[in-house]
């Protein structure tokens, strides 16, 4: 692509990290959570977000993943990065109580 005199860009796909596909195991995976969540008395509403993770590999391979359960935060792979302290006990309730579930 030529933008100018002399100036040119050329432009590379660096890595290759496919969108996680939201399958019907994986919508089931997401109620179990939802419902851990309800029982703990709290709501977790599962976001399409985008983004990339491992779980979008291990979806990719065709085995049911849900990601972003863990306590909530903000500004990820930053010097701003933070955990919201008053999330952790509740995460880890509704974790336990997915895996009762399962």
């Amino acid at each position: 692509m030529n933008w100018g005199d002399g100036i040119t860009v050329d432009a590379r796909r660096a890595s290759v990290s496919p969108a996680m596909p939201c399958t019907e195991k994986t919508r089931e995976l997401v109620e179990l959570i939802n419902e851990a969540a309800r029982l703990e008395g709290f709501e977790a509403g599962w976001v399409d977000a985008g983004g990339g993770s491992d779980a979008n590999r291990i979806a990719q391979a065709g085995t049911p993943v849900v990601d972003g359960v863990a306590p909530a935060g903000g500004c990820f792979r930053s010097e701003r990065e933070y955990l919201r302290v008053d999330t952790i006990e509740n995460r880890v309730r509704m974790l336990s109580r997915f895996l009762t579930l399962l």
